[in-house]
């Protein structure tokens, strides 16, 4: 379980929040939400065109980095965004990466972050049929077996990822 640094610490806790994939709005609403806590420090990482609709959400707290979003098929654009949000999330250096559902390409540059704990959003446990969700499930579920823990939004979903995936029920 992570564990938050006792209040009478200077340092606050640092979160990088990252969101992939049409969840811009989700992400920003939660970040602002997480960010009234004055003992944590948000640093939200989002696609920049999807975000552009619901920044007027955004909590003054809440430390904003966009990034361009290539499409999947094209590996050199996804390796230069990648290689920018390394840098950044570093160069932010939190305490906690907190991803929401997954991405292909930056769930297999997670190692380059280093022993960060990771907590993972998981808002389905599978893909529904005829969703085009651009990560496929075999790379989410090894994801979802790396973060430390895991976050879910019902009961039948904790039931289905312990099932699925035999990974401990403190951790999510």
């Amino acid at each position: 379980m992570l564990v938050r640094k006792e209040r009478n610490e200077a340092k606050r806790m640092k979160v990088a929040f990252v969101g992939f994939d049409g969840i811009a709005e989700y992400c920003i609403r939660l970040a602002t939400g997480i960010a009234q806590d004055k003992d944590t420090s948000i640093r939200l990482f989002l696609s920049d065109y999807e975000s552009e609709p619901y920044l007027h959400l955004l909590g003054n707290s809440v430390g904003l980095q966009l990034f361009d979003q290539p499409r999947l098929r094209q590996p050199l654009k996804q390796l230069q965004m990648l290689t920018r949000l390394v840098r950044q999330i570093r160069d932010f250096n939190p305490d906690v990466i907190h991803l929401q559902c997954g991405h292909l390409w930056f769930n297999a540059a997670l190692p380059m972050l280093g022993n960060h704990p990771v907590v993972l959003t998981v808002h389905d446990v599978l893909k529904h049929p005829g969703e085009r969700d651009r990560t496929p499930q075999w790379a989410y579920d090894a994801f979802c077996y790396r973060a430390q823990e895991r976050i879910v939004h019902a009961p039948q979903v904790m039931e289905l990822l312990l099932q699925r995936l035999n990974i401990p029920s403190s951790t999510v």
